[in-house]
């Protein structure tokens, strides 16, 4: 199936300042919310890593990715979904303090597969 998978990184943390879990929690306040305004979920996929280079600076060296992938079969319109992500996304950086943050849309091949 034709979709899109879009993913955010929000960047510059040190480790003593969030957790995986701190921004897995703060995502599904902001897309509950997000949810219960326009009907769409905004799922996603967390993981911590570092970032190597030239803006790090004092330790903060931790970055958060969250990946999301457009079910269309839930979600029809692909400007719709990504109004909501979007949406999701800008309150999550507001309540993280306005960090550094990088955000990809790509077009991909998903296959969903029901239980058995």
């Amino acid at each position: 199936m034709n979709t899109e998978r879009y993913s955010v990184l929000f960047l510059g943390f040190t480790t003593q300042q969030y957790t995986a879990e701190t921004i897995a929690d703060i995502w599904e306040i902001s897309a509950d919310k997000v949810y219960r305004e326009i009907g769409i979920d905004i799922t996603g996929e967390i993981s911590m890593m570092y970032f190597i280079g030239q803006i790090t600076q004092n330790g903060e060296k931790v970055t958060f990715q969250i990946e999301s992938i457009r079910n269309p079969n839930l979600v029809k319109d692909q400007s719709e979904y990504q109004s909501a992500y979007n949406t999701v996304v800008q309150n999550v950086r507001r309540i993280l303090g306005n960090p550094l943050m990088r955000m990809t849309v790509e077009d991909i091949d998903s296959f969903y597969f029901g239980r058995i």
